[in-house]
C-alpha cells in the first residue's frame, strides 16, 4: 500500500527537498503551505453520513502520517496574526514564561522601544547574555508583528492531526528563527511530541536528503 503523507511547509526550497526524497520513497504526497490549507486538508479526512438518502463518504482523503513545520501564516499572504497571537497564548497557559526578574524586564522594555539589535548590544555592552534574559513568548509577538509566517501554528495543526488519530512529526529550522523555537519546543515536550530540528551549525540542513531521511525515519516510528 502506497503511504499518503501531508506536508506542511511555506518554504520552497525547504518543500522542493521534502518532495524530492519522498518521491524517491514511492510516497503519495500532499502539501499546504498555509495553516488555512492544512486545515482544510485535514477537515477532508473527516468521514460524512446522509442516512436520510442512503448516501454516504468515508475518508475522502486519507492520511497516513503529516510532517508539519512549526511556523507559517494562516493564510499565504495575509497580514492577519490573531491566531498566532492565540497559539502564543495556548503554549504560555502550559509552558509559563522562566524570565521574570528586573534584567528581563528592562530588555523586554528597550526592545519594545529600540529593537531587538539595540537590546542584543545593549546586553553585550553591560556583559548579559540577551538569550537568557529574554521572555521567548515576548520575542515570538514581537517576530509575528515582523512578519505573518513567524506565527507557531504547527502546534495548532499537530492537534488537528492528533485529534485525527495521525502520526505526525513537528519539522523545523531553529537557525532561521532563532530562539523562537523554543516555546514550541517546550510545548511539544509538554505533549509528548517529536520535533526534528536542524543539525547544529547547519544553516541549510533542512534543504538537504539527509534532513528529510531523519524526518522521515521518525515518521514512521510515530506508527510503532
Amino acid at each position: 500500500m502506497t503511504l499518503e503523507i501531508l506536508v506542511i511547509e511555506d518554504n520552497e526550497r525547504y518543500l522542493e527537498a521534502a518532495a524530492d526524497f519522498l518521491a524517491i520513497q514511492g510516497v503519495d504526497t500532499t502539501f499546504a503551505s498555509d495553516y488555512d490549507g492544512a486545515m482544510h486538508l485535514l477537515d477532508s479526512r473527516i468521514k460524512y453520513f446522509d442516512w436520510g438518502k442512503i448516501e454516504y463518504e468515508i475518508n475522502r482523503r486519507m492520511f497516513n502520517y503529516a510532517i508539519i513545520d512549526c511556523f507559517f501564516p494562516k493564510t499565504a499572504g495575509s497580514s492577519d496574526i490573531s491566531l498566532g497571537l492565540e497559539a502564543v497564548e495556548k503554549m504560555r497557559k502550559v509552558i509559563l514564561p522562566k524570565r521574570h526578574g528586573p534584567i528581563s524586564k528592562t530588555l523586554e522594555q528597550v526592545e519594545t522601544l529600540l529593537g531587538k539589535g539595540f537590546a542584543k548590544l545593549a546586553a553585550s555592552n553591560a556583559k548579559i547574555r540577551y538569550e537568557d534574559h529574554i521572555d521567548h513568548y515576548f520575542a515570538l509577538e514581537q517576530a509575528m508583528k515582523e512578519s505573518p509566517s513567524n506565527q507557531p501554528l504547527g502546534i495548532l495543526v499537530a492537534e488537528k492531526a492528533e485529534s485525527l488519530g495521525i502520526p505526525f512529526v513537528l519539522a523545523t529550522s531553529t537557525h532561521h528563527h532563532d530562539m523562537l523555537t523554543q516555546p514550541v519546543y517546550d510545548y511539544a515536550a509538554a505533549k509528548g511530541w517529536r520535533l526534528i530540528d536542524c543539525k547544529k551549525g547547519c544553516e541549510e540542513d533542512k534543504a538537504s536528503q539527509q534532513y528529510w531521511a531523519r524526518v522521515y525515519s521518525e515518521l514512521l516510528a510515530r506508527n510503532k
